[in-house]
Parts: C-alpha cells; structure tokens; sequence
C-alpha cells in the first residue's frame, strides 16, 4: 500500500511502474510485477506525459497507414 506522505508523481512504486511502461513492457505485466489485482489499479501509477501518449497513438498510425 502506498504511503499517504508522498505525493504519487515522487512515490518510488510510480517512478519505477512507469519506467517499466515506458520502456514498452504491458500493463499487464506490470500488473503482476506491482502485485495488483487490476491493472485499473497500475494504470493509476502510470505517470508518462501525454507527449508520450501522444507519440504512441501517432506510432499506432504509422502502423495502420502501412498495413494498408
């Protein structure tokens, strides 16, 4: 269980679950390694920019333009 004392963005738990979804690894995965039940629960560590996600939904279209 996570510390009330920390802020969740300085939490070393969220640090080190984002680095992990980052670096492409599943939020299942994720998941598991966190010990959590739901990955809704993982998802809530998840600290990456929208840069981030943004690049990953422009990713996405690379790969449907080119299946075409």
């Amino acid at each position: 269980m996570l510390s009330t004392s920390l802020p969740l963005a300085l939490h070393p738990a969220a640090v080190y679950l984002s680095r992990l979804l980052e670096a492409g690894i599943d939020v299942f995965t994720v998941c598991e390694l966190a010990g959590h039940a739901n990955p809704a629960t993982t998802q809530k560590y998840d600290l990456r920019s929208q840069t981030t996600k943004r690049e990953a939904v422009k990713f996405l279209n690379v790969l449907y333009e080119n299946s075409l």
